[in-house]
């Protein structure tokens, strides 16, 4: 939670699921009671203490916010994150608990310079800015003063954590194991054999056609569709509606002229010394006119190799930004005390407040506008078609009187598809609605339901056809090309595995002569590449690497030895691919310097391994010393809520 918090929204679907995957580490289930509902709103209690579905149900809203459009009820089954939301709430609860048994308190002042100093709540101009960390709580659904008390109570709990795993020992020997491995790579030549045109096959009989379709029947069935209505309007949409005339842009301008002024920003020079005594013989020597760089030569300051600040506002100094702003250009400060030393700050350049003329931030402030215009129009426009809906009307006449449009859909199947397979209803564009449409029952309204970018649809069931079984005659053309299909592809698999005998017969041959035996082949793609076990490197780019990815070939390449320098035939969508090992080539040795600085890689990845296995083994250590309990059914009705 706290690095989520740090991080604020930047990076957050990525970072949620670090959080979320990294800190459950205690198994789910493991040490805890499961407990019947019973009517209770607990949906666990951690110490007697419960967590209460609100609170749950707030961390699963934060993620819809988040995750956008691709929030669905499938995302959070998939990624385990009904189980993991909750045991990310049950292990900070235990933490905090262990934080306060052990007395560990942040006091205001260190919370304080902790906030100001985090980077995620930094403006525009790179300072703190309240404004900012009052966003980020507000997308946690918390206050200012609940954000702050849950920053501090994180950081309680995370000194618990951290004090455990300062510094873990690593086996050397398991880390150059794993070092060796990891970085030795294998030069191959990956040989992909498509389907030759010469591979001909007569057209079947009917009986050996009606085999193959008995033989897979699910993949003939027609799937279900559903016949909608719906509306699906975007901002984009309303904002075609939206001019902006020109006194308009002249009063957003006037309005905005502070936020649009680049303030006066200095280049700054700074010698910085240790004593007052030295920075006083400084000061001599520049009043008697030796240049700043001259003087740091005749009297070493401690900043010896960064004397330029570069260009500074008058706040990201770090001291004396009132005199330093009071110079003139080539003046410089008397000495400045800070907690680093003494500073003397010469001002090589002023660039002074700069305002844009209108015409140079038009183009921003009439976009800036349409946007206020458009969050307005898309307000006033659901409100109108809420009341219409609620006053009794249909769907079409609803968008109407809101000025919007209601589409009908021909039957459509899961992923927007009509049964000619044509795209009806883009699947990217209208995922979240077509989830709804297949949950709901014919007939069946959906409720008003919102993208992040302000997008909002509604949808209407108005038929469901059941999914089917497609009879022989329905789908002969497409048996027949699936048949013919099968059977060149054995034809070629056959070929194949006849080329890679003829292979094996000689000795370990170079790539040259590999080449040679496959010159007269047609339909065939060879390609030299050099591969690690977990990447690929050097010239591992192109359709041939892609054939050899996604046939699962690298760990095979990775068991070849000397005598055994072949792979096995493996299937791609469209033929087949086999690899010959030319080369292998070791780690770089542990005492050269590429060496020595992934070994120092690899150890620093088994310390972080360490970490993990020392916090999951605390949690659990922590569920026996704090009791969890679980409502179980309480946890399913929610699940059964969302999806």
């Amino acid at each position: 939670m706290l690095n989520q918090m740090r991080n604020g929204a930047t990076g957050f679907v990525v970072k949620v699921l670090m959080v979320l995957l990294i800190m459950s580490f205690a198994l789910w289930g493991i040490g805890d009671s499961i407990v019947r509902s019973g009517g209770s709103t607990n949906l666990a209690k951690v110490n007697g203490d419960p967590i209460e579905m609100a609170e749950y149900q707030k961390q699963i809203e934060i993620l819809r916010r988040r995750f956008g459009a691709s929030f669905t009820p499938q995302l959070l089954r998939e990624l385990n994150l009904y189980e993991l939301t909750l045991s990310e709430m049950v292990n900070r609860r235990l933490t905090e608990l262990e934080a306060s048994r052990l007395g560990l308190h942040i006091d205001d002042d260190t919370l304080a310079d902790i906030i100001r100093q985090t980077k995620a709540y930094y403006n525009a101009r790179g300072i703190f800015d309240k404004a900012v960390f009052s966003e980020v709580a507000r997308q946690y659904g918390m206050s200012d003063n609940e954000f702050i008390e849950r920053y501090r109570n994180d950081l309680a709990a995370d000194l618990v954590a951290t004090s455990l795993t300062i510094s873990p020992p690593v086996h050397e020997a398991e880390a150059e194991i794993l070092y060796h491995m990891k970085h030795e790579k294998r030069r191959v030549l990956a040989v992909s054999m498509g389907i030759p045109e010469e591979f001909r096959v007569p057209v079947p009989a009917d009986s050996v056609l009606t085999g193959f379709y008995d033989a897979r029947r699910s993949r003939y069935k027609a799937p279900e569709y559903r016949a909608l209505r719906y509306v699906f309007v975007t901002p984009d949409e309303l904002m075609e509606k939206i001019s902006i005339s020109k006194q308009e842009i002249i009063e957003r301008y006037q309005q905005q002229i502070q936020d649009l002024t680049s303030p006066e920003r200095r280049q700054v020079q700074q010698l910085l010394y240790p004593s007052q005594d030295e920075a006083l013989r400084a000061i001599k020597l520049l009043d008697e006119g030796i240049s700043f760089k001259d003087v740091a030569i005749k009297i070493p300051p401690i900043n010896r190799e960064s004397s330029d600040l570069g260009l500074r506002l008058h706040s990201e100094l770090p001291a004396g930004s009132d005199a330093v702003f009071a110079l003139k250009e080539g003046g410089y400060t008397q000495p400045v005390e800070s907690a680093f030393g003494w500073h003397i700050f010469r001002v090589k350049k002023i660039v002074g407040e700069r305002v844009p003329p209108l015409e140079a931030v038009n183009g921003k402030l009439e976009s800036d506008l349409r946007h206020l215009k458009a969050e307005t129009m898309l307000s006033d426009t659901i409100e109108r078609f809420e009341d219409a809906l609620a006053s009794g009307m249909p769907i079409e006449e609803a968008a109407k009187e809101a000025d919007i449009t209601a589409h009908t859909s021909e039957p459509v199947d899961r992923n927007g598809r009509a049964a000619d397979n044509s795209d009806a209803l883009p699947v990217g564009t209208y995922h979240a609605l077509l989830e709804i449409a297949y949950s709901l029952p014919k007939g069946e309204r959906s409720e008003i339901s919102y993208l992040p970018d302000g997008t909002f649809y509604m949808v209407v069931v108005d038929g469901i056809t059941a999914p089917r079984e497609r009879t022989f005659e329905e789908v002969r053309g497409q048996v027949l090309q699936d048949w013919i299909q099968s059977e060149r592809l054995e034809q070629n698999r056959k070929h194949v595995e006849e080329k890679l005998r003829q292979l094996q017969a000689h000795s370990h041959p170079d790539e040259q002569s590999v080449r040679a035996a496959l010159d007269n082949e047609s339909g065939i793609m060879v390609a030299e590449m050099t591969l690690r076990r977990d990447a690929a490197a050097g010239e591992a780019e192109g359709p041939v690497a892609e054939r050899l990815f996604a046939a699962g070939l690298t760990d095979e390449i990775f068991t070849l030895g000397k005598h055994d320098w072949l792979t096995g035939v493996k299937a791609y969508q469209d033929g087949f691919i086999f690899a010959v090992l030319l080369d292998t080539i070791p780690a770089p040795a542990t005492d050269s310097a590429d060496g020595k600085a992934l070994l120092a890689a690899e150890r620093e990845t088994l310390r972080q391994e360490y970490i993990e296995e020392i916090e999951a083994q605390y949690l659990t250590y922590l569920r026996q010393r704090y009791p969890v309990q679980i409502n179980q059914e309480a946890m399913q009705s929610i699940i059964a809520a969302e999806e």
